[in-house]
């Protein structure tokens, strides 16, 4: 079993209490002593309380009763999964702060104080944010609110990227786009032009992409496209809005 285990790791293990061989509980155990971070989902027919404080003690959150529900275990997969995301990008930003604290003439961003590298966790929340906003347009549909929520959070990050030399450029373009969307007349705008504010999924990706590039990984890295990916998607959402008749070959 050890030696399964170290072979072929897992990232997820899901696992029944009762099994022929060895119990869940045992199977669990091992797999700790192995991996202490193991992620490992445990399926029970009955609410044992034994079990129960067994599991507990060994770190597992993740029990789910039988009869199986299909959709929590989905749920609980991608909640681990989501974790298990959101650990390996602390992780790296503990490693860029590292870096930082060893070698002050670091190859990547020079520029960047130590108060500034601490700005980098902020900029993650409001990635979050964005990414919340954008969701509500699934489930609502794109409503003034939350366009202008998420114009209220690009221009938390202009402010945040406009304070550094090597962000300072693209900062000027988001800040366009907190100013567009904070001074457009939504209640004037059909439904048609309402859909053409589903683009900033795709400004949502080039942010991500400009932070990640730029502040967690510690390579040098090329996002001056970023911008210009940035400003040709305010173009076309300006154009989108406001101008029905708009060609190809004009945008």
């Amino acid at each position: 079993m050890r030696k399964l285990s170290k072979n072929n790791p897992a990232d997820i293990v899901i696992t029944d209490i009762k099994m022929p061989k060895m119990d869940g509980i045992t199977l669990s155990r091992e797999l700790k002593q192995i991996n202490p971070n193991q992620d490992i989902v445990v399926i029970s027919a009955q609410i044992d309380v034994l079990y129960l404080a067994k599991l507990i003690d060994m770190g597992i959150k993740h029990i789910i009763y039988k009869p199986l529900d299909h959709q929590e275990l989905i749920y609980r997969l991608l909640k681990i999964c989501e974790d298990r995301a959101t650990l390996r990008e602390t992780n790296k930003i503990q490693e860029a702060k590292e870096i930082f604290k060893k070698n002050t003439n670091a190859t990547f961003l020079p520029t960047l104080t130590p108060e500034m590298l601490y700005n980098i966790e902020y900029l993650l929340e409001l990635r979050n944010d964005f990414k919340y906003y954008l969701e509500m347009f699934s489930l609502d549909g794109v409503l003034h609110e939350s366009v202008q929520a998420i114009s209220s959070t690009l221009s938390k990050i202009y402010t945040t990227l406009s304070q550094i030399k090597s962000t300072a450029n693209i900062s000027i373009v988001i800040f366009e786009f907190a100013n567009f969307l904070e001074n457009i007349h939504f209640a004037s705008l059909n439904s048609r032009q309402k859909e053409k504010f589903l683009i900033l999924e795709s400004i949502y990706d080039d942010i991500s992409k400009l932070i990640y590039f730029t502040f967690i990984t510690p390579e040098v890295r090329e996002t001056s496209y970023l911008e210009d990916s940035l400003r040709s998607s305010l173009v076309q959402l300006k154009y989108g809005v406001f101008d029905d008749f708009l060609i190809e070959e004009e945008l």
